[in-house]
């Protein structure tokens, strides 16, 4: 492609933009200090005094003379600038002392502070469907932008419903199987590397009747990380008082259910034919954990 030929397709690309009206010019402005919502408009050949009630400081705390003060005094102690991502240069001391204070003026164990309500929608929902295998996201077609962009994001199924319409939501929702998501998970505390060559013939044998499912197996390491994750202190204070490894596992079995849905199955148990059949209209968990149950016995389980 050529430059003036590629120039063409940008000079396309914006006046199709201009047409459509959804050409963005961003006003020139300057907020007064103290004497808020008033704010100066600079355009091209002139200044105007203009009122922004648009703004997301609704308080006009950014105005506030205590506000002020403590962003003079931050910067007199630590400069300006964050110098870099939290993962390359740490994270400031004052957005630390911020999410502690947010945590505790909402009763929640932590809390992350983001640059915008945009950043937030779209990281969260972008790592719903890693947390979340098999999720279904139904959305309003005229959610803000901010939510379109993370549940793009998440690349999980999406199904649009009318706007604010409850009665389309319903049928929506009816349209979904109730059913158990596709996942086998099994524990060996020590971690995958370390299961016994006993075990594994066994696990061939869930893997080759179930290859369109996915498979975890849990560590001891991977399973704290799901704690963490999960933040419930309750959760963790039952799980550091269990006093042997084999309580600690169990109680391991229930939590990793009830937050990821699927199928527990102890090492020691084989696969005889797909799990398929058994679970398409159950909404239930199951959980195997003898070798001549599911050899010997015919499920059937009602909803």
């Amino acid at each position: 492609m050529t430059y003036k030929k590629f120039r063409n397709e940008f000079e396309f690309a914006v006046n199709s933009v201009r047409e459509e009206g959804r050409y963005r010019i961003f006003r020139d402005i300057r907020r007064k200090s103290g004497s808020f919502p008033h704010a100066t408009w600079f355009r091209a050949d002139s200044e105007k005094d203009i009122v922004v009630w648009c703004s997301n400081d609704y308080l006009g705390m950014g105005q506030n003379e205590c506000v002020i003060e403590a962003v003079k005094s931050a910067v007199d102690s630590a400069g300006t600038g964050s110098g870099g991502t939290r993962n390359i240069s740490g994270t400031t001391r004052y957005h630390v002392q911020l999410e502690k204070e947010l945590a505790d003026l909402h009763n929640k164990d932590r809390s992350l502070v983001m640059t915008s309500g945009y950043v937030a929608n779209e990281a969260t929902l972008g790592v719903m469907s890693k947390i979340l295998p098999g999720l279904v996201i139904l959305s309003d077609e005229k959610n803000h932008a901010s939510m379109i962009s993370g549940i793009q994001r998440a690349r999980c199924k999406k199904i649009i419903f009318n706007h604010n319409d409850l009665t389309d939501l319903e049928i929506k929702l009816k349209s979904l199987p109730l059913k158990i998501p596709k996942i086998i998970h099994q524990i060996w505390w020590q971690g995958k590397e370390n299961l016994p060559n006993r075990y594994k013939f066994l696990r061939k044998s869930w893997l080759e009747n179930h290859k369109s499912w996915s498979f975890i197996i849990w560590s001891k390491s991977s399973f704290e990380k799901l704690l963490d994750t999960i933040g419930n202190t309750y959760f963790n204070s039952i799980y550091n008082s269990l006093p042997i490894m084999i309580q600690k596992i169990d109680f391991a079995k229930y939590v990793i259910l009830n937050y990821q849905g699927g199928c527990y199955v102890d090492m020691d148990t084989i696969s005889e034919k797909p799990l398929d059949n058994l679970i398409s209209n159950c909404n239930c968990e199951l959980i195997l954990s003898q070798l001549d149950i599911y050899k010997w016995i015919n499920f059937k389980l009602v909803n």
